[in-house]
């Protein structure tokens, strides 16, 4: 069982922006940036997360805590620059952290399959 890391990471990234912008159209341009540098800065554990999980080293449940557990990284620079509240940023964070885990369980849902 395996799964092709860069297919997967281009569908992250596109499924992240879309759940982000959606949340944020009058800010889709740093919406998309800031989304896209959370997939960049999280590539690595993203890798050893689904890696652990087809080695069977972590649970599907501890999958997705790790995953959403990545928001430290969603630093969301571009929308705190244009003046966002803080509250609106989270909800933006937490769609993309949504997306994020619903992309990658799929994934490791077919791989094992």
């Amino acid at each position: 069982m395996t799964i092709d890391f860069q297919t997967l990471l281009k569908t992250i990234e596109s499924g992240v922006i879309e759940a982000a912008v959606k949340d944020a159209t009058a800010f889709a341009e740093q919406t998309a940036a800031d989304a896209a540098a959370f997939v960049a800065a999280s590539t690595v554990s993203i890798s050893n997360y689904v890696s652990l999980y087809i080695a069977k080293s972590i649970t599907a449940d501890e999958l997705k805590t790790l995953l959403l557990g990545l928001g430290e990284l969603a630093e969301m620079k571009g929308l705190t620059e244009a003046g966002l509240a803080e509250i609106e940023i989270e909800k933006i964070r937490d769609a993309a952290l949504q997306a994020l885990a619903s992309i990658v369980g799929a994934a490791v849902k077919s791989a094992i399959a």
